[in-house]
């Protein structure tokens, strides 16, 4: 059986926009062994690719010195007919200089700066390459476009790999609109908890509202333990406070996509929340934060827009300022979209 690589050891957000290319990897090689190198973030989602012919390896998202000597003893130990770069680690671009009988399929980025990655001189070696060129504004497609172009660039429509969403673990409300909240940014628009309140209390107007937060906590936690209801993942309970917030506690893995999926909306500054919500066809507010009014980081910006296209229509791009009532007044207008 002939066997394909597909590299991958990325974040779940990022790996969002490759499950079109990957659910062309899939249908085109269904007959082959097909071995994906995921990272210790996005391993989970091999749950949706698992089949007969495919198996997970797991590294570290940045790779040390032990896993890339390993990833090159895996390529001596196996004959692998193809592999698919997905995840643009500098030291995949270097493999197709010794493992010559193998197809090397790479995604290649042109940086503003004139710095080329891989070098012009590794992308020889690729046997197919789509050219990430961030250098202009013009004819600019999304990450998912061009993957999908690595494997077929006759196909028009991108065909999304089937997630099937099932129930969330808890039962205390039927229709929510969801809100992730990241401390370290609306810290920077410089919000105090009092305002980060009266925001959560807007989006509870028409719908309960449920909340989470960073995985690894911040400063907010015991408060939000202390005033609104909360539901714990660990022991399933739910402490009930005649709230129409519900804080979601030590809420992690794989049931974002069952808590997303039944969302009739969900907002939260721009990532995983927000990139799975699109994906899932979920009416999304993508807070897209901007560090300065720098022209790099700008630029930095309307690259990442560009790149991380959404997948629905129903999708709604905010830039937050310190305009904290010019930013209540656009959450109003798409609040409506809530389904």
């Amino acid at each position: 059986m002939k066997k394909i690589v597909v590299l991958k050891n990325d974040a779940i957000g990022d790996t969002i926009h490759s499950l079109p290319c990957i659910k062309e990897i899939l249908n085109l090689h269904h007959d082959k062994k097909i071995f994906f190198l995921l990272s210790k973030r996005n391993k989970d989602i091999y749950s949706f690719l698992k089949n007969n012919n495919t198996e997970r390896l797991v590294f570290n998202y940045n790779l040390n010195l032990f896993e890339k000597i390993k990833i090159i003893f895996f390529f001596i130990k196996n004959s692998i007919d193809e592999v698919y770069i997905l995840a643009p680690k500098n030291i995949y671009y270097y493999l197709p200089i010794f493992f010559r009988k193998t197809k090397f399929y790479g995604i290649c980025v042109n940086s503003a700066d004139n710095k080329f990655r891989p070098s012009l001189f590794l992308r020889k070696y690729l046997h197919r390459k789509q050219i990430n060129d961030r250098r202009g504004y013009i004819n600019r497609q999304s990450i998912k476009r061009l993957q999908v172009n690595l494997i077929n660039e006759q196909k028009i429509n991108l065909e999304k790999l089937d997630i099937k969403i099932g129930k969330n673990d808890f039962n205390f409300v039927d229709k929510y609109i969801l809100f992730h909240f990241k401390k370290s940014i609306f810290d920077k628009l410089n919000w105090d908890f009092n305002r980060v309140v009266d925001f959560m209390n807007l989006l509870s107007t028409k719908y309960h509202l449920v909340l989470t937060t960073d995985i690894e906590g911040n400063d907010y936690v015991d408060d939000f333990l202390k005033i609104f209801n909360v539901y714990n993942f660990n022991d399933k309970s739910y402490l009930n406070k005649d709230k129409n917030i519900t804080y979601l506690h030590n809420f992690s893995g794989l049931a974002i996509f069952d808590l997303i999926g039944n969302s009739c909306l969900t907002i939260g500054m721009h990532g995983l929340f927000t990139n799975v919500s699109s994906y899932l066809d979920i009416p999304t507010i993508d807070l897209f934060y901007i560090e300065s009014r720098e022209p790099e980081d700008i630029k930095s910006a309307l690259d990442a827009a560009r790149e991380f296209s959404p997948f629905n229509k129903k999708y709604f791009k905010i830039v937050p300022t310190e305009d904290y009532q010019k930013l209540k007044l656009k959450i109003k207008t798409f609040l409506k979209y809530a389904k």
